[in-house]
């Protein structure tokens, strides 16, 4: 098995009778730094919670304002939260 990433190999081995040996041109010094695209904070509950604490925030004009334009204001919300823990990776 070979894991490579943006065409840098990272490691080489074979597995024999279950037991990992690793390539012999596997001894690279250099570290390796691997980027990666994924924000672990993009979570459903994560973002349930966000769009909970902007309506308990809210004070009474607002909320009355956001009742009254319910479906818009919980979109906006989820909307908003979503691109603060997905997008951004903020906490």
């Amino acid at each position: 098995m070979t894991i490579e990433s943006e065409n840098v190999v990272l490691t080489k081995f074979e597995i024999v009778n279950g037991s990992i040996i690793e390539s012999p041109d596997n001894t690279s010094s250099q570290p390796i730094q691997v980027s990666v695209n994924l924000i672990p904070t993009c979570k459903v509950s994560l973002i349930h919670g966000c769009v909970d604490q902007k309506i308990r925030a809210m004070n009474f004009i607002e909320y009355g304002l956001c009742l009254y334009a319910a479906p818009e204001c919980y979109g906006g919300l989820w909307a908003a939260c979503s691109w603060q823990f997905c997008v951004t990776g903020e906490q």
